[in-house]
C-alpha cells in the first residue's frame, strides 16, 4: 500500500515539472497593445522658427485733455447766477456764473459813471474838431482870395490841429474808462477762458466762494493726450516724435505721437512721465488703457496667442511629434506683441505647434487630417 502511494506521488510531481517546463519554453508573455485614440477632426500646425519680431515697451496710461483750465473767482462773494452744468459745451469768453459783492457793485457803478463822462467828453471833442475843420477850410478860401493874411490862416490851422489832438485824447480816455468798467464787471463774473466742455462744477446759487479757489473746470475737447510713466531703464529709448499706440479698455487701438518726455525721474517709482498726443477726438478724459512703444526688433520664438492653452495654473501648447501624435507641452511665456506671444522656454526651433483645431486636440492622441502651414 505504501509503495503504491509513493509511486502516485512520484508520477504527480513529474507531471507538474513537465508542465512548468513547457510553460517556461514558451517565453515571456507579451502585453496587450492599448488602442490609441484618434482625433475627431482636422488640425492645423505651424513650424516654430526663430524670426525677427518687434519688441514693444508697455505701460499703463490715462487720457487727459490737452488744455485743462481751472476757473477761479477774483473776489469773495455769493453766487447769484449759474449758467452751466457739468457736461455743457462752452465757448471762450462765455459767462459761466455771476457773483454779488457790495464793493464790486460800487466799483462797477463808479466805472460806469466814468465811462459816461468820458463818452460825453469825446462827443464834445468831436464836435469841436468838426467845427475847426470847417473854419479852417473857410479861412483857406479867404486866403486864396487875398482877403486875409497868412498869419490868420496859420492860427486857425493850429486851432484845428489842437481840436484833432483833443479828440484823440478824448477817445483814449473813453477807452480807458471802458477797460476799467470791463475789469470791474469781470470781477463779478466767471468766464470760460477756452472753448470746450465743463467737466467739473463746484458752485450753486447762494454759495460763498473764495478768491483764487477754482470752482469750474473747462477742458478743451479738440485735442487729447495720454500720460504714462516709463521705467528709468527704458525712458532713454523713448524720444519726442516717435510713434506710440494706445489700446483702450474697449479694445480699440489709437495711434499717437510722443509729445514730451519729462527729463526727470520720480524717486519713488523710478520712472519718468511721458505725454503722447492723440489724433482721435472720441476718447474721454480719464479713460484708462495700455500704451505701447516700439523699441527695437530682435530674434525670438513666438506663437499665435490663440495657440496657448491654459489648464488651471499650467500654460502650454499642443505639439505634433514625428509619429503624428499630439502632446501638451508646458511653455514659459514672455511679452505679447500684437497677436503673437514670445516663448521663452518649452519649445525649440522647428517644433510643430497646433494653431488650428485645438478643440480636437487631446494629449497623446493620434492626429488624423493635418494641415501644415
Amino acid at each position: 500500500m505504501a509503495r503504491r502511494i509513493s509511486r502516485f506521488v512520484l508520477w504527480g510531481g513529474l507531471l507538474a515539472g513537465l508542465t512548468l517546463l513547457a510553460a517556461g519554453c514558451g517565453g515571456p508573455a507579451k502585453p496587450v497593445a492599448a488602442d490609441v485614440k484618434k482625433l475627431a477632426g482636422p488640425i492645423t500646425v505651424t513650424v516654430v522658427q526663430m524670426a525677427p519680431a518687434e519688441r514693444y515697451y508697455e505701460t499703463a496710461g490715462t487720457v487727459k485733455a490737452h488744455v485743462v483750465s481751472k476757473v477761479a473767482p477774483k473776489i469773495m462773494g455769493a453766487v447769484t447766477a449759474v449758467y452751466v452744468q457739468s457736461g455743457d459745451l462752452v465757448q471762450a469768453g462765455q459767462v459761466l456764473a455771476e457773483l454779488a459783492d457790495t464793493e464790486i457793485r460800487q466799483q462797477v457803478a463808479a466805472a460806469e459813471a466814468g465811462y459816461r463822462e468820458a463818452d460825453k467828453g469825446l462827443q464834445l471833442a468831436e464836435r469841436n474838431r468838426a467845427l475847426q475843420a470847417v473854419t479852417y477850410e473857410r479861412y483857406e478860401t479867404l486866403y486864396r482870395q487875398a482877403a486875409i493874411s497868412r498869419q490868420q490862416v496859420d492860427e486857425i490851422r493850429t486851432q484845428h490841429e489842437l481840436a484833432q489832438l483833443a479828440y484823440e485824447q478824448a477817445m483814449d480816455g473813453r477807452d480807458r474808462a471802458g477797460a476799467i468798467l470791463a475789469e470791474a464787471k469781470a470781477g463779478s463774473r466767471l468766464v470760460a477762458p477756452v472753448s470746450g466742455v465743463v467737466t467739473e462744477k463746484n458752485l450753486e446759487i447762494g454759495n460763498m466762494v473764495q478768491a483764487g479757489v477754482p470752482v469750474v473746470t473747462v477742458e478743451d475737447n479738440r485735442a487729447f493726450l495720454v500720460e504714462c510713466y516709463v521705467a528709468a531703464g527704458s525712458v532713454d529709448k523713448v524720444q519726442p516724435g516717435m510713434a506710440a499706440w494706445f489700446d483702450t479698455a474697449g479694445g480699440r487701438t489709437i495711434a499717437g505721437t510722443v509729445k514730451e518726455v519729462v527729463p526727470a525721474v520720480d524717486v519713488a517709482s523710478r520712472s519718468a512721465l511721458v505725454k503722447i498726443s492723440l489724433a482721435d477726438r472720441t476718447v474721454k478724459t480719464g479713460e484708462y488703457g495700455k500704451v505701447r512703444f516700439l523699441l527695437d526688433r530682435q530674434n525670438m520664438l513666438s506663437v499665435p496667442q490663440t495657440a496657448v492653452i491654459a489648464k488651471g495654473q499650467l500654460t502650454g501648447v499642443y505639439v505634433l511629434d514625428g509619429q503624428e501624435r499630439i502632446w501638451y507641452r508646458l511653455v514659459r511665456l514672455g511679452r505679447q506683441y500684437g497677436s503673437v506671444v514670445e516663448i521663452i522656454s518649452g519649445l525649440q526651433d522647428g517644433d510643430l505647434v497646433v494653431t488650428g483645431g485645438m478643440e480636437y486636440a487631446t494629449d497623446g492622441a493620434l492626429a488624423g487630417e493635418v494641415n501644415r502651414l
